[in-house]
């Protein structure tokens, strides 16, 4: 029995020194691992370092981007206090602009529907310190200034909005009620250009009413039956305004059905602003188109290039050319601005 006892205990310190030799091995190799760890990480650490560390020269560079919806938010504004004076008058037109710079700061869309709320007290003094930078003597009180804003709040104009009575009250500015009504001026100007001045009554009348067929909409623009037909067969060809067809009978027969005309404004936008594209892109082809023409004339691009005096005519053709450059130039200017306001 005792040499049993024996044996069991000499087998069990066996077992005990191997497995402490197995942890001793274990904590070794976790120990190189830790420092091989340390090595990387250092490495890799310096190597970042030498990696981003930026040169002399990008730190004496400055780097810029045009910030194009804060462009035209400003292109937008100055939109808006040219109409509101051009359809109003100028204290109008001087309250809008002095709202617009107080709250230019807050303007983060150029779609924004309202502006910032803005306190009577603070449009008051704004009001004061623009009269006295810009030299004007007239002088607006605080009850004439209160008159003039519940007058702009009515449904009617629609250009503010009233938010509270206290201390005068607080306003903000309609920017989508404003911005739409000018596209849609810029819009009406433009079918009345290409439909003449009987396609603007007729899409000014279709604006109103919507859904009027040709007999009605002859009566109410007092004109030839004949002619409005005409005027809304051109504008229904162009997009610029709608038909639909209400059948009387089952059959769908056209020639026994009844139309009616409407108008859809987000879409005659589209296409305006797709006309305008289209203009852009011709306007560039016969620039191109003119200018190779001169260019074949005088003898090419090399040429023109080596050749320092010019012939009469030829001086003629190149005077000629830069006037049409300068014109076709205007041209796309003045449609790149319409564009601006189109994506207001």
């Amino acid at each position: 029995v005792d040499f049993t006892e024996t044996k069991i205990d000499l087998k069990s310190e066996i077992i005990e020194i191997q497995q402490g030799q197995k942890r001793k091995r274990m904590n070794d190799n976790e120990g190189e691992d830790d420092e091989e760890e340390e090595e990387v990480g250092e490495y890799v650490h310096k190597n970042r370092k030498k990696k981003f560390k930026p040169s002399s020269k990008y730190n004496e560079m400055d780097l810029y981007r045009l910030n194009f919806d804060q462009y035209i938010r400003h292109f937008r504004n100055n939109e808006i206090t040219s109409f509101v004076q051009s359809r109003y008058n100028q204290k109008y037109s001087s309250i809008i602009k002095a709202m617009l710079a107080l709250t230019e700061n807050s303007q983060r869309t150029r779609r924004d529907e309202l502006s910032a709320e803005v306190e009577f007290d603070a449009l008051f003094d704004q009001i004061v310190k623009s009269g006295e930078e810009s030299g004007s003597t007239t002088h607006v009180s605080d009850m004439l200034l209160d008159s003039i804003l519940k007058n702009m709040s009515q449904p009617h104009i629609n250009l503010l909005r009233q938010l509270s009575s206290r201390n005068n009250g607080s306003y903000q500015i309609q920017l989508g009620h404003i911005t739409q009504r000018i596209k849609e001026r810029y819009l009406l100007n433009v079918v009345s250009k290409k439909f003449s001045d009987i396609g603007a009554r007729i899409f000014r009348l279709l604006q109103d009413k919507q859904q009027l067929d040709d007999d009605l909409i002859s009566k109410y623009c007092m004109v030839p039956a004949h002619e409005a037909r005409a005027r809304l067969f051109q504008m229904v060809r162009a997009g610029y305004v709608v038909q639909t067809m209400i059948p009387r009978t089952s059959e769908f027969n056209v020639t026994k059905s009844y139309f009616t005309y409407s108008v859809n404004l987000e879409k005659a936008f589209d296409i305006l602003v797709s006309d305008m594209y289209k203009t852009i892109r011709n306007l560039r082809l016969q620039m191109a188109h003119k200018q190779q023409q001169v260019l074949n004339m005088i003898g090419g691009i090399e040429q023109l290039q080596l050749t320092t005096h010019y012939s009469k005519e030829e001086q003629d053709l190149l005077e000629r050319l830069k006037n049409l450059e300068d014109r076709l130039d205007v041209g796309v200017i003045q449609l790149a601005q319409l564009l601006l306001i189109f994506s207001m």
